[in-house]
């Protein structure tokens, strides 16, 4: 907005000609629509000149009227949607200009012909809402729904297209809410609001998500719907720098008895959680207690009780796209990540200049104390007073900095344990972050093989993992293999499942072990067999 109103002033200084005055009017009116302020680029008066795209996205049909002076009857009727001849017509033409489109693109990059298919499929999302409006098809709104919606989870690289098949539907839907009786169309606007609201913001389209929480927020929703979006307004916030704000509408969620769908209260402790840890406002072992384990037992209880198989009104099923990540259980990443985060910084604290003091300053206090007690031992019976009185403040300051430090050592080996408790968990799901943390999982474990808790711990749970996780830690794990310690036997299980499950992957680097000591003689040689 700041560049759209730079240019307004240039536009309206004194001295400038036509020319420039029309360039800073089209800067103006692009930068309004990049903002997602197509009403108020609707406003602007551009000589000769009709913005289609502001009159599709605001639902303004009489653009139609105001091109032709006199607009007869069949005019009129093919503009509110009721001729199917002209519509029919209208697709067909619009299909054969993207036909003579495609002719001319280049097919070097896929990317070139994206735009192209964007276009076909909001062509044939007009199409399918034709079936129903001319009532070709009786009772065919499930099933239409149904197909957008498989088509919505089709991965895509450019989300900017995505936007517009999902703004159309949201044109086509309010265009469809004229007609009484369609009860359908309310709660495909509401989806398709919120799936576009929340794409937009992890794609980092700040604007285009604020425009429709500003729009879905005139309407009078249902209290899981509205929780929903106060949760997304949130995040938003939360991104936008205005932290007191996010922190205390997820709060209000969280609380209020009025939103009580266990989804969104798994969200709702998610993000207080993680808002909390990042503001390092709580421990995280009290984060995890309070907030993030009850946001687990809420995905839990969901996915058990399978209740999205039941069909309840005013409500968006826990399967929606909103949901996704929580329902892959990232709340066990965001414990993980934050315990993992205080072990590194507890760590780095080990090795700092300040730890190195206080270890000095300990050895220095015991040496100091059984000089006392040597002195005291051979002193006069005043003196020995004196000394034992000095001795014993120094054995309770020692005690009391041997507990502290004891205390801190203790804290970084129970982040440790929680982070990669946590990790392990996570890493059965099957989601592209988790597939990630194998890395880490396998850097704490042989970093820290010296803690009997960890060596515990992985011991009972590395072999969960699912064996094609490890593909990518095979050069790091393969060295290690061995039977003469017991981090190599594990190793050696873990190659075996691999082996077993992915042989192509794993026999490389297997034999590559295998063979690594050949030119060795027999007696120096450790063969190992899988």
């Amino acid at each position: 907005m700041q560049d759209a109103t730079l240019a307004w002033r240039v536009n309206t200084g004194e001295g400038t000609s036509q020319i420039a005055q029309e360039s800073t009017n089209q800067s103006l009116l692009q930068q309004l629509k990049d903002s997602c302020l197509y009403g108020l680029a609707r406003s602007l008066h551009v000589a000769d000149q009709i913005d289609y795209e502001c009159a599709w996205r605001l639902s303004d049909w009489n653009v139609v009227n105001d091109v032709i002076d006199n607009p007869g009857p069949d005019v009129k009727q093919d503009t509110v949607g009721i001729n199917e001849l002209a519509v029919e017509s209208a697709i067909v033409d619009a299909q054969r200009a993207i036909s003579d489109i495609f002719k001319l693109t280049s097919i070097e990059s896929t990317k070139c012909i994206y735009q192209g298919l964007c276009r076909l499929r909001m062509l044939q999302q007009i199409e399918d809402f034709g079936g129903i409006h001319f009532a070709k098809q009786i009772d065919c709104e499930p099933d239409m729904l149904q197909k957008w919606k498989e088509q919505d989870e089709l991965p895509h690289s450019e989300f900017k297209l995505m936007e517009c098949i999902l703004s159309q539907r949201l044109s086509i839907l309010s265009t469809a809410s004229i007609r009484a009786k369609r009860k359908w169309v309310v709660p495909a606007v509401y989806s398709t609001m919120l799936l576009l609201i929340h794409e937009s913001r992890l794609r980092g389209y700040d604007d285009c998500a604020i425009r429709n929480v500003a729009l879905i927020g005139r309407e009078k929703l249902p209290a899981n719907i509205q929780s929903i979006v106060l949760l997304e307004k949130a995040q938003l916030n939360w991104t936008s720098g205005h932290r007191l704000v996010a922190r205390e509408l997820v709060w209000e969620v969280m609380n209020s008895t009025e939103y009580n769908n266990p989804m969104v209260k798994a969200v709702a402790c998610r993000l207080y959680g993680e808002f909390q840890a990042e503001g390092h406002l709580q421990e995280i072992k009290s984060l995890c207690v309070d907030y993030f384990q009850q946001a687990e037992k809420c995905v839990n209880f969901v996915l058990e009780e399978k209740r999205d198989h039941k069909t309840v009104p005013d409500t968006i099923p826990a399967t929606h796209r909103c949901f996704d990540v929580d329902r892959s259980y990232t709340v066990q990443h965001t414990v993980a990540k934050y315990a993992d985060r205080e072990f590194v910084r507890l760590s780095k604290f080990f090795r700092s200049q300040e730890w190195e003091a206080r270890k000095t300053n300990l050895v220095k206090m015991e040496e100091e104390a059984t000089r006392l007690k040597a002195e005291a031992a051979r002193a006069t019976d005043q003196r020995r007073k004196d000394l034992g009185r000095s001795l014993h403040f120094m054995h309770k300051n020692l005690l009391r900095d041997k507990k502290a430090a004891e205390e801190v050592e203790q804290t970084r080996w129970d982040y440790l344990h929680l982070a990669l408790c946590y990790y392990l968990k996570y890493a059965k799901q099957t989601t592209i972050v988790s597939d990630l943390v194998i890395f880490r999982i396998i850097s704490l474990w042989l970093n820290n093989q010296e803690n009997k808790n960890v060596r515990e711990l992985i011991e009972e749970s590395l072999l969960t993992v699912p064996s094609y996780k490890f593909i990518a830690v095979l050069p790091q794990l393969t060295p290690r293999v061995g039977l003469d310690s017991d981090v190599g036997a594990l190793v050696q299980k873990v190659l075996i499942r691999c082996a077993r499950d992915h042989p192509h992957h794993t026999l490389p680097f297997v034999f590559a072990q295998l063979h690594a000591f050949k030119d060795q003689p027999d007696h120096e040689y450790v063969f190992f067999k899988l």
